[in-house]
């Protein structure tokens, strides 16, 4: 049984992403023509808000409205055009909020967009609250490109902070209430999914002087000791969240289907380490030894396998 509901969330979020999503994003982008050359990364990262509603709306019992797949489209649009304000412009959050330098295509679209979700999300109090938590969390991101060493410590504080507020971000589009549970629970979920980021980026992160808790010589073992208790934390969370059991469990199958990737691409650096503490030296590994194809069938059903064991624990 645990098998079948693992391909059955594999194949809810298929639809949601690759038919419902990407129809509606092309369509968003038609809308907007200064915004073609965004368009795959605006895909990319409206699939990623996609995949969340789904998480979230799975878990409540029923489907996005109208409204809220159109948020969801809205903040996924956002996304890289907001990244790109901070990083090509070396604009804060506060900066691209209050700026009304319009003439930037990406930032009358991002202005444009914050207005629309404010006039549509069900608490706009809790949605700005959050909104200024990612803004502070992705000001303090800017570190990890500065000269400037970053302690573990510190890099453990920003992944945390910046996973969490993102991920929330995404949830308070919705309209059902957001008890303190659900927050504290989505907050290590988002830890683990910045991780899973983070996994993946080794050596895009170390070409581009990107400080992360991967980029660190022999730092694998506070990595995994880390990834491994907040997944059992969020396990856990999760379980006690006030829903019905069987909506809380098909969330899980959908979210672990993601976590189950991260998991392959740790796998993967802790075999160039040999163990969790053995010596790892990033910079000393190629392109091919620290990217991770997930498009490999081995490395794809080694994650769904992962996935169905940490949904049935």
């Amino acid at each position: 049984m645990g098998y079948w509901q693992t391909l059955t969330a594999l194949s809810r979020l298929g639809w949601t992403v690759y038919g419902r999503n990407d129809r509606m994003t092309q369509q968003w982008v038609k809308q907007h023509p200064g915004l073609q050359n965004h368009y795959p990364r605006i895909l990319q990262s409206t699939r990623l808000s996609a995949i969340t509603t789904s998480w979230f709306t799975t878990l409540r019992g029923r489907p996005a409205t109208e409204v809220e797949q159109r948020n969801a489209l809205l903040l996924g649009a956002m996304t890289p055009l907001y990244d790109d304000l901070m990083d090509e412009h070396a604009m804060t959050h506060d900066e691209i909020l209050i700026s009304r330098e319009m003439s930037n295509p990406a930032l009358h679209t991002v202005h444009s967009i914050l207005d629309d979700l404010h006039a549509n999300v069900p608490d706009k109090t809790l949605f700005d609250r959050i909104l200024k938590q990612s803004g502070k969390a992705q000001d303090d991101s800017l570190m990890q490109v500065r000269p400037k060493i970053l302690s573990p410590e510190k890099l453990v504080s920003i992944t945390a902070e910046k996973g969490a507020a993102f991920t929330l971000l995404y949830r308070v589009i919705l309209d059902h209430f957001l008890s303190l549970k659900e927050e504290r629970a989505i907050c290590t979920l988002g830890f683990l999914l910045q991780l899973t980021n983070d996994f993946f980026d080794v050596y895009k992160d170390l070409k581009n002087g990107q400080q992360t808790l991967l980029t660190i010589d022999d730092n694998l073992n506070i990595v995994h000791t880390l990834w491994t208790e907040k997944l059992d934390l969020f396990h856990a969370q999760w379980y006690h969240l006030p829903y019905a059991e069987k909506a809380i469990y098909q969330s899980l199958n959908e979210i672990a289907i993601i976590l189950g990737r991260g998991q392959i691409a740790l796998d993967r650096l802790v075999q160039l380490a040999a163990t969790p503490d053995g010596p790892y030296r990033p910079r000393e590994y190629s392109r091919q030894q620290l990217i991770c194809d997930m498009e490999r069938p081995a490395h794809l059903y080694a994650s769904l396998v992962w996935a169905n064991a940490f949904c049935s624990k």
